[in-house]
């Protein structure tokens, strides 16, 4: 009887070493899991999202960038328990929340060209219907915001034009396909103009370059015109190339980009803008292992989305905008997004391992007090 008691002990010891051992691997989740649900854990009651669990104040730039992953994956419903269905976004609820934000957004006065392009993005996304009435005052808003010189300002309460907001006032044209009423030599030879000697582009053509100024000016001459009528793209692309960090032992920037020649971490945004534009120009000159391993150690297994480094902050943030940047970084090169499907082990703390483990304890123990009430008799 002994023996027998020593060999169930024995089983049950090897099953919680098993079970210890097998459950974070049956229990893991791909890469994409973790971010769809930090998206929709940041949702506003089917009507938009915040861009971090720190707030819940809706954002046009987040909604959007959630609704393009969300629509990649096409989750909109999701299977239940039993058999039901998880309804994670109210395509009907969605469109009527954001649509009655168009007439009240441009009729209110100086609505930045890019908050107006990221709420008509996103009800694009949703196959929002878009009335005659409201394509004509979009068309006449963003006709505001057009300077004589070419290029066209944030609102049309302001008269100073911006690489930026140019590049979204083509956008918003080509979204409600108006784009042939615009004078597209005029404002292409504006962007042209912002060209700086050292490759890059600025605000205007006053301005020095910055990263992002030379990805909308690339993106923006693309839609008029072609790349091939950029002023010697090599140029910019080793322009955009300065700012990756190829040095191994800078293990928190290796292979991202900083904001500027100042910065002291490579950011996701830096990193999306020069690779989005170096993507274009010249294929080849990516880094494409390195951005990638660099990229995927920011997805904050915490919450799930993607994080920057930050100097003095342990509990990094994770935020949609960041979120979504880093997705498209992925795509960049895995149009598939294969690197996403990739399975994570259990990383965080779990109830249902904890319960698997204290229950094989709890067996042990009874079958230890069987055994020593046996020996007593």
């Amino acid at each position: 009887m002994k023996g027998k008691y020593r060999t169930i002990t024995l089983m049950v010891l090897i099953s919680i070493l098993v079970l210890s051992i097998l459950a974070p691997v049956i229990l893991a989740k791909q890469r994409k899991t973790y971010l769809t649900d930090f998206l929709f854990s940041n949702q506003i009651e089917h009507s938009g999202f915040s861009n971090s669990v720190n707030t819940d104040v809706f954002s046009y730039e987040a909604t959007t960038g959630a609704l393009e992953i969300i629509d990649h994956y096409f989750i909109y419903e999701t299977p239940g328990d039993w058999g039901a269905t998880n309804m994670n976004i109210n395509i009907t609820l969605f469109q009527e929340s954001l649509g009655e934000k168009i007439t009240p957004l441009l009729y209110s006065g100086g609505i930045i060209l890019y908050n107006l392009y990221y709420l008509l993005r996103a009800l694009t996304i949703l196959n929002y219907s878009f009335s005659d009435a409201h394509i004509n005052t979009i068309q006449t808003y963003i006709d505001e915001c057009a300077q004589d010189g070419g290029g066209f300002s944030p609102t049309n309460t302001s008269t100073s034009a911006s690489l930026i907001s140019t590049y979204y006032s083509v956008k918003l044209y080509s979204m409600i396909g108006k784009l042939d009423f615009l004078d597209k030599s005029l404002h292409k030879n504006w962007v042209l103009n912002c060209r700086n000697t050292d490759g890059g582009y600025g605000g205007n053509s006053s301005l020095p370059s910055t990263i992002a100024n030379t990805y909308y000016a690339i993106l923006t001459v693309n839609i008029l015109g072609t790349i091939e009528e950029l002023v010697n793209p090599s140029t910019t692309v080793s322009y955009l190339n300065s700012f990756f960090i190829s040095d191994i032992s800078d293990e928190r920037n290796f292979g991202g980009y900083l904001p500027d020649s100042q910065a002291k971490n490579a950011l996701i945004s830096s990193t999306y803008y020069s690779t989005k534009a170096i993507s274009l120009l010249d294929n080849s000159k990516l880094h494409m292992e390195n951005t990638t391993l660099w990229i995927k150690a920011r997805q904050n297994f915490k919450d799930g989305g993607f994080a920057d480094n930050s100097d003095g902050v342990d509990q990094k943030v994770s935020s949609i905008s960041n979120s979504f940047l880093a997705f498209e970084i992925l795509k960049i090169f895995d149009e598939d997004l294969l690197l996403l499907e990739e399975h994570v082990w259990m990383i965080e703390f779990n109830w249902f391992i904890l319960l698997i483990i204290l229950s094989s304890i709890g067996v042990v123990i009874v079958i230890g007090v069987i055994v020593w009430k046996k020996k007593k008799l």
